[in-house]
């Protein structure tokens, strides 16, 4: 985490559209307040492209919805061609043409395009639609003839568990691609719709994690992705390495598990900016009305960022937990907030859960192996 937040966002994450051509099992963006009934214009977007540039952002990210859905995306997308930013774009791939791939090529200005991937054609269709495989097929080789580089992420949950492997196969072996990153359905924690039937289960997660321990051990340095099953793991191995050795690192023992609100905010569809994505109801003023830099600078982004001043000690599920004092909590939008929450679960997954369902024994042994590992020890 950053000691004090930047001059301006380095990044910013924003929905030009709340529309989508899909609808996936597992997202929870329509039952969110980020499913808004109006987007703006494109010259509306551009203006705020123009604001962005002139206030040192570096990146944007562009998601929705799907971006793909307007028919003006390429006239938004063509605002990055002098201004000395870069941009991301989040698609599902359906609906990207030729058309698209050239424009996005011409631009020079693509960090990648990230496109869903959840499994073999079967199962990526069944928690998408059918014909989405094929769609997210056609634009990977749309966009890499082209040399527009290319991110899949995998959203493992119930409906693809024990996937994994197959799906490594096809983005490896048949795509040719050369990383896959995954995440989890759980670690949104808005999927309210059927918790039980998408949401990993602790038994789920720890299956999760040894399927991607086997495909690491495939594809060495291949599979990443920090809100993952693997990225799950990793934060229990750091925290139980720095109680074995006593080491505290930065604001440990704080809820602190965020620092997002540092360097990067995000704006909603109909232009309302928002600290993340992931917290789309905490308002911060519209854009070309309100300065990006006054939302940056607004009490609501303070009092997020001031989370890492109160202790873990506030919260009864953390006061007798043996890793307190080196843990530093969950992401703000799935778990405790601040102090005024403290009936919020602090973290999802946590490492002293894992280990009551597991066993200490069963995870310092998963450590031990991962550390000896040179093919695992290249994801960490």
């Amino acid at each position: 985490m950053l000691p004090h937040p930047l001059s301006a966002p380095a990044k910013v994450y924003v929905d030009v559209t709340a529309r989508c051509n899909l609808r996936c099992r597992y997202c929870y963006h329509f039952d969110s307040p980020a499913a808004v009934p109006d987007e703006l214009s494109a010259g509306e977007w551009l203006l705020f492209i123009r604001e962005m540039a002139s206030c040192g952002v570096m990146n944007v990210n562009i998601s929705g919805g799907e971006p793909l859905i307007r028919p003006d995306i390429l006239k938004i997308l063509d605002g990055f061609r002098n201004l000395g930013m870069r941009f991301d774009l989040v698609s599902n791939g359906s609906l990207l043409t030729a058309g698209h791939a050239d424009f996005i090529a011409s631009l020079s200005r693509c960090n990648f395009v990230q496109l869903s991937f959840d499994g073999p054609e079967e199962v990526h269709d069944a928690a998408r639609g059918k014909g989405a495989f094929a769609g997210a097929v056609r634009a990977i080789r749309l966009l890499r003839s082209r040399n527009v580089p290319v991110r899949l992420r995998d959203t493992v949950g119930r409906h693809n568990l024990g996937q994994l492997m197959a799906t490594a196969k096809i983005v490896f072996d048949e795509l040719k691609l050369p990383a896959l990153t995954t995440n989890c359905v759980s670690i949104e924690n808005l999927c309210g719709k059927d918790p039980a039937g998408l949401e990993l289960s602790i038994d789920d997660l720890f299956a999760a994690i040894e399927e991607h321990f086997t495909v690491a051990e495939r594809y060495p340095n291949r599979l990443f992705g920090g809100t993952g099953p693997l990225g799950i793991f990793l934060r229990w191995r750091n925290l139980y390495r720095q109680k074995q050795e006593n080491r505290r690192v930065g604001y440990s023992g704080c809820l602190a598990g965020c620092g997002a609100s540092f360097k990067q905010m995000g704006v909603r569809a109909d232009g309302v900016m928002v600290p993340c994505v992931q917290l789309p109801a905490i308002e911060l003023g519209r854009i070309n009305r309100t300065p990006l830099l006054d939302a940056w600078r607004s009490p609501e982004m303070e009092h997020l960022r001031n989370r890492r001043k109160i202790s873990l000690a506030v919260f009864e599920q953390c006061r007798e937990c043996p890793y307190r004092e080196f843990c530093v909590g969950g992401c703000p939008a799935y778990s405790a907030f601040d102090a005024a929450t403290p009936e919020r679960r602090v973290c999802r997954f946590c490492l002293r859960e894992a280990e009551l369902f597991a066993g200490t024994g069963r995870l310092a042994a998963m450590f031990d192996a991962f550390d000896r590992s040179a093919a695992l020890t290249a994801q960490a």
